[in-house]
């Protein structure tokens, strides 16, 4: 091989990019004897140099991608790695010509080879030499590939020690805290190299510099060498960039071929500059490209999380992005707006003619309150923001408007429930304290009736108005009772409750009437079932309701009432107790299932319409569920409660 035009000719070898065959190509054209690269797994020629054309007089496009058996004669893959092979090489309009083919396996797979052809007079021991240099030097190639930078440079220590049988080899790159070399990589078994030297040094000694004792010392690595009695010293700088400086030092105690360090350094500090290069190249790009996509998901988690509407528009004026909450606002899917003008969602008085475009005007008010119109044509009022911005955020746009809309008539909405509820708020307070002061009344109206009973025994006509008055007066005063128990609160009464023992003894009580009317009671439960949080007489409130129901479902003809408790998990260290109360009734009709829970609704003659009302919402001021299925021949209350929280527990 040879390596007398260092620079001119070698630097063409390699660019900026990963290297291909045809890169691999114009390599082996530096190597002076016919040769190729052969793909045994695939068993085709891949590559050949300029030499091998020359003998055969084929052309690169007719060697190139054929089996390997249609260039030489005979050929042996099993023998292909027995020394002095002797092989025919065919050649173009030619007789074949008898040659020793070498060859060398180029990764650890021997799949790639490269073969190499001389006469049968070639010196062995300068093929041997030149062909272990050229095969460490394509493995620095090759295997660089997949490669991180730390692994490439464990790689470049473990090739510079078997080209020059070194005992010592470090590598320097540049720190930019300190502006010094810092030692990143070394063979030494004990430290004869410093572990950091000062930037100029690079400078000092040039891209390539061979050290023998006797030159002049002009650097702390020359320093050491002398001083440790080093015989050659090869300095190889590696200027990565403006920014990444780096230095190969490798010593020798034992004397080396200077010339043919000289003919090979060129090559070699090439190569391992350019491989660098790419590989900072492209963790830079992987930087980059990492950096991007944490910034798109930061947008994309920006836009579709945020209970806004927000819309890009560019500089022409049209429409590069929506959110998902504009889309609910608006009615229309994304796919419908993107590219659109802007004017077909804001008003025209945002906008202003220039060089025959609508694009946004400049505007510094924030808060700008328009009309905007939905895809049903409905208008409802809006809150604009408009925000002119320089950058793009990655939409690939140089210049955009971000322009966010606040959906007045949703806070419209809110404002007005709101107010609905104080009032609905004051109204409870007012309602129970005439509850209150009605069922005072109509007690003392009861006990003046009693009165009257008592003194009029022979009077049958008196004491039968006086019984009526009686039962006016008790049912007035249950619907009192209920009126109170809607509006009435049960946050100061929560403590930890076992629901199993609450409903036995509920059971208990009812049955001596659910008997009378007929009607079997059954309790189910599972193991572990846990406390709840709960105000003990609220939730009798509740059971006793939904019991109540039941009998009356199966008052003519009995039946089953069915009480099963499970638990349910919810997430990690939490359950739901799950309450199911069902009744083998005639079941509730559909139509009605949906209004059962509103107040003052009842199906029942004499009924408030209070009772699931009432129940409903002690059971969600616990922060439960109710849940009613029905069908012909029975209903079923499904009650979910959570369980108890340490925090009620110390509360």
């Amino acid at each position: 091989m040879n390596y007398k035009n260092p620079k001119g000719k070698i630097e063409l070898l390699f660019s900026k990019q990963a290297l291909d065959y045809t890169s691999l190509g114009n390599l082996l054209d530096q190597i002076t004897s016919p040769c190729l690269i052969w793909d045994k797994f695939h068993n085709k020629i891949v590559q050949v140099n300029c030499e091998l054309i020359s003998l055969t007089a084929f052309t690169r496009e007719e060697l190139c991608q054929v089996k390997i058996e249609s260039l030489l004669n005979d050929f042996n893959l099993v023998n292909i790695s027995d020394d002095k092979k002797t092989v025919e090489v065919k050649r173009k309009n030619r007789s074949s010509f008898k040659c020793l083919l070498d060859s060398i396996s180029l990764n650890s797979q021997e799949s790639l080879m490269l073969l190499a052809f001389h006469s049968v007079n070639f010196n062995n021991k300068i093929l041997a030499d030149k062909n272990s240099f050229l095969q460490y030097i394509l493995d620095l190639v090759l295997l660089s590939e997949n490669k991180s930078i730390d692994e490439y440079l464990d790689q470049i220590l473990n090739k510079l020690k078997l080209i020059y049988d070194c005992n010592n080899i470090c590598i320097y790159f540049s720190d930019d805290a300190t502006q010094k070399l810092k030692k990143k990589r070394t063979t030494e078994l004990t430290q004869i190299f410093p572990d950091e030297i000062p930037l100029s040094e690079i400078s000092l000694t040039g891209i390539m510099d061979v050290w023998k004792p006797g030159k002049r010392v002009l650097t702390d690595i020359h320093r050491a060498a002398r001083a440790n009695g080093i015989t050659m010293l090869i300095q190889i700088s590696l200027n990565i960039d403006e920014n990444i400086k780096g230095l190969i030092v490798l010593d020798s105690k034992d004397e080396v071929d200077t010339e043919k360090t000289y003919e090979q350094l060129p090559l070699l500090t090439l190569i391992i500059k350019e491989n660098l290069k790419k590989k900072y190249k492209d963790k830079e790009n992987y930087q980059i490209t990492i950096e991007k996509s944490n910034r798109a998901l930061m947008l994309d988690c920006f836009l579709n999380n945020v209970k806004l509407g927000i819309l890009v528009i560019n500089k022409e004026g049209r429409i590069i992005e929506i959110n998902s909450y504009l889309e609910q606002i608006l009615g229309f899917s994304k796919w419908e707006i993107i590219n659109n003008a802007a004017q077909s969602i804001l008003p025209n008085s945002l906008f202003k003619a220039k060089n025959s475009e609508s694009v946004i005007q400049d505007i510094n008010n924030r808060d700008l309150f328009v009309n905007l119109h939905r895809r049903d044509g409905s208008e409802f009022p809006a809150q604009l923001e408009i925000l002119p911005l320089s950058f793009s955020l990655d939409l690939g746009e140089d210049a955009i408007t971000l322009v966010i809309i606040n959906d007045l008539s949703q806070i419209d909405q809110l404002k007005t429930k709101n107010k609905q509820l104080e009032r609905q708020a004051e109204m409870g307070v007012l309602v129970a304290s005439f509850a209150h002061d009605v069922r005072n009344v109509f007690n003392s109206i009861k006990l003046n009736a009693e009165t009257v009973e008592l003194k009029s025994d022979a009077d049958q006509s008196i004491q039968e108005y006086a019984e009526n008055i009686k039962e006016d007066c008790d049912r007035i005063n249950q619907l009192m009772e209920s009126v109170l128990s809607f509006s009435s609160s049960i946050e100061g009464n929560m403590q930890p409750l076992d629901i199993i023992f609450l409903l036995q003894r509920l059971i208990e009580r009812w049955n001596p009437k659910l008997e009378r009317a007929k009607v079997r009671s059954i309790l189910q439960f599972e193991k572990e079932i846990p406390q709840i949080s709960a105000d003990p007489r609220s939730l009798e409130q509740v059971f006793n309701n939904l019991f109540s129901n039941a009998r009356d479902a199966m008052n003519q003809s009995g039946g089953t009432l069915g009480v099963y408790i499970s638990k349910k998990d919810q997430r990690v260290g939490l359950s739901n107790v799950v309450i199911k109360i069902s009744d083998s009734g005639p079941g509730i009709p559909e139509e009605l299932l949906t209004k059962i829970f509103d107040p003052y609704f009842s199906s029942r003659t004499g009924g408030t319409g209070l009772g699931l009302a009432i129940t409903k919402r002690i059971v969600e001021l616990h922060h439960g569920q109710i849940e009613v299925e029905s069908f012909p021949g029975g209903t079923t209350f499904t009650v979910i409660l959570p369980e108890k929280t340490m925090e009620i527990i110390n509360k």
